[in-house]
């Protein structure tokens, strides 16, 4: 009887929250609907899609039914909590009209990317690389036998990033000077998720992303979206979050 009760009301939260998780991302949609069109989304759906297919597979819901349930609900909170993000970004670009830019730049950001310019080939496959960080959580994420501890690792490190952003607001060179750019540089919060899912992966998994973690180094830098600083105060944060978050 107790773990029919149990039962059902783990089946209830779950239930309530991808409702919510839906709601919250509809409620974005109709505020922010230009963000639909950005690569970063549509990486995200993709993510989400991932993740909702594995969860379905009869051989993972019968063997593990409470991996299956999380992965689910990881799915269905994916693009919500993109679309948040930008929400909370988009709300401390208000907060903070000024930034520090030129304090940050060494020169290696802004080189980087005039590199970058010269050889398109070079500029679409780093650029393509900086857009898949959704897809590659996603995998990380669903081949793991402990997906929530992942997730929760990557959503404090993005809350503990904030104060700094705040501390330390920058646009990255690409776009300096506009009023509504991100102010989310230092440190590299692409960076360190990229660490973490290699951190994070499978032993089979890990050597791809190491590469995909050095390679999204290289390409925050071709982007214009980070200086050579934010890389290197990325690391010591990374580490902090995963001692954090660790059981």
């Amino acid at each position: 009887m107790t773990t029919a009760t149990t039962s059902s009301e783990i089946s209830h939260a779950a239930v309530s929250s991808r409702l919510m998780a839906v709601l919250c991302g509809m409620l974005v949609v109709v505020i922010f609907p230009p963000e639909l069109e950005l690569p970063f989304f549509i990486e995200a759906l993709v993510g989400s899609a991932l993740l909702a297919l594995v969860a379905t597979r009869p051989e993972m819901q019968r063997r593990q039914q409470k991996v299956s349930s999380d992965l689910l609900d990881i799915a269905l909170w994916f693009p919500a909590a993109y679309l948040i993000t930008f929400v909370v970004l988009f709300l401390l670009a208000l907060l903070s009209p000024k930034t520090i830019d030129s304090a940050l730049d060494l020169g290696v950001g802004r080189h980087m990317m005039a590199w970058a310019s010269l050889h398109p080939a070079s500029k679409t496959f780093f650029r393509c690389i900086y857009v898949e960080l959704p897809v590659a959580m996603a995998v990380v994420v669903a081949s793991s036998k402990e997906p929530l501890h992942i997730v929760r690792a990557l959503v404090v490190a993005a809350l503990l990033a904030l104060p700094f952003y705040v501390v330390f607001p920058a646009t990255g060179p690409l776009e300096i000077g506009q009023r509504e750019a991100a102010r989310n540089c230092m440190p590299s919060l692409h960076f360190t998720w990229a660490i973490m899912l290699a951190y994070y992966s499978t032993r089979r998994l890990r050597p791809a992303f190491i590469l995909f973690a050095a390679l999204t180094a290289i390409s925050t830098l071709t982007t214009g979206e980070h200086y050579l600083v934010d890389l290197i105060a990325a690391i010591p944060f990374t580490w902090f979050c995963i001692w954090a978050v660790a059981e």
